[in-house]
């Protein structure tokens, strides 16, 4: 015969086994984040553009957490980077190389600061970003 304690046991294994097994609520934390570069001022399309990671200027930062994340090689004016859903600051010094053989430093600061950020809170997200030629 089962005791109390045995039944007591079946019970609370049987609870946290239908508990435990909660059906996914479609709700995912990262987002994935295509990244498209323009340079209006240079008349050619972008092979390659290599960030300069090691610059303080060169983020892609998590306003809530203010976790950093390595900014990716563009191949063909385009990089993916997965990240957590947020408020982004976004911004990166690096060296473009264009399709007619040109080399030449580049900026991105269009999301440099709290009051420019970037809102990432859908399971995909595109964000075309316009770089500036520097000197």
């Amino acid at each position: 015969m089962l005791t109390y304690k045995t039944i007591r046991n079946i019970f609370l294994t049987l609870s946290i086994l239908v508990c435990g097994c909660e059906k996914d609520s479609g709700q995912n934390v990262f987002t994935i984040v295509t990244l498209n570069v323009t340079c209006p001022s240079v008349n050619a399309g972008i092979e390659r553009v290599d960030v300069d990671n090691s610059l303080d200027g060169s983020f892609i930062r998590d306003l809530n957490t203010k976790q950093e994340y390595e900014i990716p090689t563009f191949q063909v004016g385009t990089a993916t980077v997965r990240l957590r859903k947020g408020i982004y600051m976004i911004s990166f010094d690096g060296k473009a190389v264009f399709s007619d053989g040109q080399r030449k430093k580049i900026r991105f600061s269009g999301y440099n600061s709290p009051m420019t950020s970037v809102t990432l809170l859908n399971d995909k997200e595109t964000l075309n970003l316009e770089l500036t030629v520097l000197k």
